[in-house]
C-alpha cells in the first residue's frame, strides 16, 4: 500500500483531538477513507514511532487499538498543523520529489522558519 501523507496528516490531528489523557482506547473516526486503509496507516505510524498502540489482529482482523501519540508524533503534527505551511510543504515536496517524514518535516520547519522572520523580524533556528 501506499502512504498517502495527507491521511497520516489526518489521522494524527485525529488522535490528538480525541486523546484526553486517560489512557482510553482512541477511535478513528470516519475520516474519508477506508478503515483497512487507515488501519495500515496506522500500523505505519506505530512502526514509524508516531503514536503508541496495541497490535490487536488477533481479536478481529487487522486492528490497532490506539493509545496516544508520542514526542515525535506530537512534534511532526506541529510543523504541518497549519493548513497554509501544509499546502506549502507538499507544493515544495513536489518539487523536489521527496515525500519522507523528514523531508516534509524540514521544508514545513524552514516554511515557519521564514514566516516567523517575516512576521516579527526574529530569525530562530527549529
Amino acid at each position: 500500500m501506499k502512504r498517502d501523507m495527507d491521511l497520516i496528516r489526518l489521522i494524527l490531528l485525529e488522535i490528538e483531538e480525541k486523546d484526553s489523557g486517560s489512557g482510553q482506547t482512541i477511535t478513528i473516526g470516519d475520516i474519508g477513507h477506508p478503515s483497512e486503509v487507515v488501519t495500515e496507516h496506522l500500523f505505519m505510524l506505530k512502526n514509524a514511532g508516531f503514536i503508541e498502540g496495541i497490535d490487536a489482529s488477533h481479536m478481529q482482523g487487522r486492528h490497532m487499538l490506539v493509545q496516544r501519540l508520542t514526542w515525535n508524533g506530537h512534534e511532526f503534527l506541529n510543523t504541518v498543523r497549519d493548513p497554509e505551511v501544509w499546502a506549502k510543504t507538499k507544493k515544495g515536496a513536489d518539487k523536489v520529489g521527496a515525500f519522507s517524514i523528514e523531508v516534509l518535516s524540514e521544508i514545513a520547519k524552514g516554511i515557519i522558519r521564514k514566516k516567523v522572520a517575516d512576521l516579527s523580524g526574529i530569525e530562530i533556528d527549529l
